[in-house]
This record gives structure tokens, sequence and C-alpha cells, in this order.
């Protein structure tokens, strides 16, 4: 009997020291635990989709992470985008989109723009034209303000990819491709309230280890736009008909 003494039972197996293996392997689960972000994935929905590449056009910009520089930026490509894309012959063909390839010293680096229809220009002197992003992707559906998306779906995410070492949990300068899809008016106050948030699984990456640590849900739908405020229905009144009394009779 070796008895329940790990280390016992591995040496005997292995006919050698092992405190030097056990040392390294419990150092190397301690890194891993250690660089988990300070987040929780528990009550994360998430679904796996298949997304297609769509004409997309876009300009690029960097910001850094502040919720007041992000919604600045989106609200400044609503109002200017479609105004260049129409002097470029081309159609708005879907919702506004920022993805956001890269993290560059600490600032988010956006293509923001909007799928397309039209002939692709030969040349562009503002924005450029591109596909959005297609293949498997994580997808969630969030409702809230700008400044709640991080912790409420980005950090979530990271630190799901991060147990599944998919990921390095110590840093967002990763190499998943994330974006997002607006469904409402991104320039209010706080930003868009209703949105999609993908992200792009590499191509080639094995996803089992992450749907065995927390399997995917079938995520919510996309909250619909607020409707705009109702007009009163315009009535035409019927004038009402006036008779003119009958003179009355005089009494003798």
């Amino acid at each position: 009997d070796l008895g329940s003494n790990p280390m016992n039972r591995f040496a005997a197996f292995t006919g050698g020291e092992v405190g030097p293996l056990i040392a390294g392997a419990a150092t190397a689960v301690e890194t891993d635990l250690n660089a988990l972000p300070n987040a929780s994935f528990s009550g994360l929905q998430y679904s796996i989709v298949d997304v297609t590449a769509r004409p997309f056009f876009y300009v690029e910009n960097c910001s850094d992470t502040s919720p007041e520089s992000v919604t600045s930026i989106i609200s400044q490509a609503v109002a200017a985008i479609p105004a260049v894309m129409r002097t470029s012959h081309l159609t708005v063909n879907g919702e506004l989109m920022a993805v956001e390839p890269r993290v560059v010293s600490n600032q988010y680096c956006y293509q923001v723009g909007y799928p397309y229809s039209g002939r692709q220009p030969r040349a562009l002197l503002i924005g450029k034209t591109g596909e959005t992003p297609s293949g498997q992707a994580l997808r969630v559906v969030y409702t809230g303000t700008e400044a709640d998306v991080i912790h409420q779906v980005y950090d979530p995410l990271d630190a799901l990819l991060g147990a599944a070492h998919l990921d390095d949990p110590a840093t967002r300068d990763d190499d998943w491709v994330t974006y997002e899809v607006y469904h409402d008016d991104a320039t209010q106050d706080g930003g868009s309230r209703n949105r999609e948030i993908y992200y792009v699984i590499p191509q080639g990456t094995d996803i089992s280890a992450l749907t065995r640590v927390f399997p995917p849900s079938e995520a919510a739908p996309v909250p619909a736009n607020e409707p705009a405020a109702e007009t009163p229905a315009t009535t035409t009144e019927t004038p009402a008909t006036t008779t003119t009394p009958e003179p009355a009779t005089a009494t003798p």
C-alpha cells in the first residue's frame, strides 16, 4: 500500500525523487491561478455561432479605454461615415460596427464603420473597404452602458478564455479579434444600450476545453430598438350640426 500521498505514489511509479517535479508543477499551477483576472465568468451567457464576411467600409482610430473616449469616437462615426459613403456611391447595408483587431499601448484601435452594398471604389481619400470578421465566434448579447461593458462582458469572457488556457489572462493584448454590433442609438449618453459582442475564434483553435469549463447556452435575442414616440393619430372632427331654432310662437 503506497498510501494516499501522491508524491509517494508518483515516486513508486518513476523510481526517482519527485520533489523537483512536483515543485515545478505546483509553481506552474500557482502562476496560472495568479494570472487569472479578478473576474468571474459565473452567470455569463454566450453562444457559439458562425458569422459570414460582408463588405465593410470603415475608418481606423485609436482611443484610450475610458467610456467617454469610446462613446465620442462612436458618435463621430455615426455623424461622419454615412456621408463619406454616399460620396463614394456606397449604401449602408447593416448596423454600425466597431472591430477591435488589436490593443496598442493600452489603447483600443478600432475599425468603425458599416456593412455596405455597391461597387467597391477604386480609390478612397477617407476610409477603407474590407470585410467584416468571419468564421466561428463566441457571441454575447449585452444590454447596458459603455461604462459597464468591460466588467460585464469582456472581463468574464477573458477569464473564461484564461481558465481554458486559450488566452493570456494577465493582459488584454490578445489574439482574439473582437467586434461589436450596435442595435440602437450609439450617440446617446452612455453609448448604445443594445449590442452584440463577438469574440472570433482563431482559425484552428480547439475550444473543447472552453466548453468543458463553461458550456455555451443560447444567448438572449437582441433587444429591439426602442420604438420612436408615437405621433397621436390626427382625427378630423366633424363640426356639430347647428340648427337655427324656430322662432318662438308669440302667445297672444
